[in-house]
């Protein structure tokens, strides 16, 4: 009996160590609605990437947002890291808690919380990837410079990874950082990728995807191989023989480039959202 009681007592230290060692603000986020005048709005979701706060809510960004609420869309922009009262880094940020609050903002009257659309660029397109393919509320993808697998938290002297499902953390590949003193930041993404066994474990199940999906990758990518790993994106797709359409437009310029490339998000949000799910099948 003692025995029980100490294992028992030893659990509830361990889950209260790990509890304790979650950073602050654990599964909280910072958002803003913009919506129009007419009732049923498809929702546009935006996140940032490693720059963190919430740049798709920003001055700079108004005139892409007015225009997609010109179309009907209503646009909510996301903050989930590097804010007052979100988690400070990108540091085992919960996809659950994000989803949850996705869906209670798409329960706004105006809404059409049967169509959801997420698009994220550098880290944030790993993030809607992984929220994608885990939950269905979400009916269309843009990724922009992509990853095919998850990665860890960008600290020397952590290895957490950068998301969590149902309180896991989600299987990363590891990385010394370290490493990009010698070799950058680019040389050490293109090496760790080469690593088929961390590699397998931290794949994104991007064919548990519910609606259609557009990479964009650069050319000259200074930060990621996002053209390479778009392209284990689509092999990926067509291996699973996905149902859903899917392109990968690699376009020139670096890994910032390509988020001035708002006409091509627009362009590929009215030809396939707007249409029926059976329209958008290969």
């Amino acid at each position: 009996m003692k025995n029980k009681v100490l294992v028992v007592l030893l659990l509830i230290l361990s889950s209260n160590i790990v509890a304790a060692q979650l950073p602050k603000n654990h599964g909280k986020i910072q958002s803003k609605l913009f919506l129009g005048e007419s009732n049923n709005q498809p929702l546009v979701v935006f996140f940032g990437g490693s720059e963190g706060g919430n740049i798709w809510a920003e001055d700079s960004n108004k005139e892409f947002r007015d225009k997609l609420i010109g179309h009907g869309y209503a646009v909510l922009t996301i903050g989930y890291f590097g804010l007052k009262k979100t988690p400070k880094y990108l540091d085992r940020i919960s996809i659950d808690a994000i989803s949850d609050s996705i869906a209670q903002i798409a329960n706004n009257s105006k809404i059409n919380n049967r169509k959801i659309a997420i698009i994220g660029g550098s880290r944030g397109s790993e993030l809607i990837l992984n929220l994608a393919s885990r939950y269905k509320q979400f009916n269309l993808v843009i990724a922009i410079t992509p990853s095919h697998v998850s990665f860890p938290f960008t600290t020397q002297k952590r290895t957490t990874s950068s998301w969590t499902y149902n309180g896991v953390e989600i299987p990363a590949v590891p990385i010394d950082w370290k490493m990009t003193e010698s070799i950058g930041w680019e040389g050490i993404f293109s090496a760790v990728v080469k690593n088929e066994l961390d590699v397998d474990q931290a794949l994104i199940k991007v064919e548990n995807i519910n609606g259609p999906i557009l990479l964009i990758s650069a050319k000259d990518d200074n930060l990621w191989p996002s053209e390479t790993m778009s392209n284990e994106i689509i092999r990926r797709l067509e291996a699973k023989s996905f149902i859903h359409f899917y392109e990968h437009l690699s376009l020139e310029g670096d890994h910032g480039d390509l988020v001035g490339h708002l006409d091509i998000i627009y362009d590929f949000l009215i030809n396939h959202f707007d249409k029926q799910n059976t329209d958008d099948n290969r």
